[in-house]
Parts: structure tokens; C-alpha cells; sequence
């Protein structure tokens, strides 16, 4: 059952959520969001935009953008020049899946099996694209995850850091945006 506003937030120690909807348009997306005030379910902000591309990540980077430059209060942002590898159609679909599972994990389930799910999709997706630095990010809070819970023994506790050493050294910046 879909969270609360109030509940979510708690959850996540957020004042606020985004939420929001799209619908695929030809060689892109309509993107619509809203910020949300978790304690009130007050719609802050909100705005739709236009991304053309089907590449999963750039149209996560655009709206990422979009909702920085309301949240800051000025114009758009310029768009997003790529900084990780663009990944072909089924492995961005398999990357998008575990950061949807790795956020189920954190808000509802706190599920070993969903944690191997994440681990197993990532580490496809590092297959396909071993140059990704956000999917190396994102197994390293897996690993970190494992540890956390008690899911992983002492062999887990370097996987972590090898991960985001690894992200890092590829970019900076795009393995910060797990």
C-alpha cells in the first residue's frame, strides 16, 4: 500500500518528497513532478518538462535539474552533458529496477532478498557498462546496506569502499548521484 505523505517522510527523515509522473513521447519523455511538504502534504513547487531522449538516465539527469533550479529559485539549469556511459535500453531498465528495489528496501521492506535482487541487477549492469560509476556507487550501498543489517560477515566490509573508490575514479560527480 502506498505510504503517506507524513509516513514517507518519517521513513526517510525527509521534510520533503517528490513525486510525480511521465508519459513517453515519441523520441522522449513528459515529465510532471511536485514537491511535497511530508508533515502537511502541501504541494511546495511543481512543474512539467519536456526531455528528449530515450536514454533513462539523461531524462533522470533533465528532471534533476528542473527540480534544482525551482527548489533554488532560478531559471533552468542548462541541460545535463553526459557523465556516465549511456547505457542501451534493457541494461538502463535493469539499472532503474534496482535503485526502485534498493528504494523499496529503505522505505517498506528491509528485505535481504531484495537487497540480492539490487546486488544481482547492478552487477548485470556493470556487465554490460563496467565504465558506469552511479551503478558502482549504487553496489557499493548494497554492500553497505548488507553490512548495516547484519546480512554480510567481516568479507563484506571492503566491498563498500572498493565500489566508490572505483565510481570515483570514473567521475566524480556522476557516481555522487546514485
Amino acid at each position: 500500500l502506498p505510504l503517506e505523505a507524513a509516513q514517507a517522510g518519517d521513513r526517510l527523515q525527509s521534510a520533503f518528497l517528490l513525486e510525480g509522473s511521465y508519459l513517453r513521447d515519441g523520441e522522449g519523455f513528459a515529465l510532471s513532478w511536485q514537491l511535497v511538504e511530508a508533515s502537511s502534504g502541501e504541494v511546495r513547487t511543481g512543474a512539467s518538462v519536456q526531455v528528449a531522449s530515450l536514454d533513462l538516465v539523461t531524462v533522470q539527469d533533465a528532471l534533476a535539474a528542473e527540480v534544482y533550479a525551482a527548489i533554488r529559485g532560478g531559471a533552468p539549469l542548462d541541460p545535463p552533458q553526459p557523465t556516465t556511459p549511456e547505457l542501451a535500453d534493457d541494461t538502463a531498465e535493469r539499472y532503474l529496477e534496482a535503485r526502485a528495489l534498493l528504494a523499496r528496501f529503505y522505505l517498506q521492506s528491509r528485505s535481504r532478498a531484495d537487497l540480492e535482487r539490487t546486488q544481482a541487477l547492478l552487477e548485470e549492469v556493470l556487465a554490460q557498462a563496467p565504465a558506469h560509476p552511479r551503478a558502482l556507487s549504487g553496489l557499493g550501498v548494497v554492500h553497505l546496506e548488507y553490512v548495516r543489517h547484519g546480512f554480510g560477515g567481516q568479507a563484506r566490509l571492503e566491498q563498500p569502499a572498493a565500489c566508490f573508490d572505483r565510481a570515483l575514479a570514473l567521475g566524480p560527480v556522476a557516481s555522487a548521484a546514485w
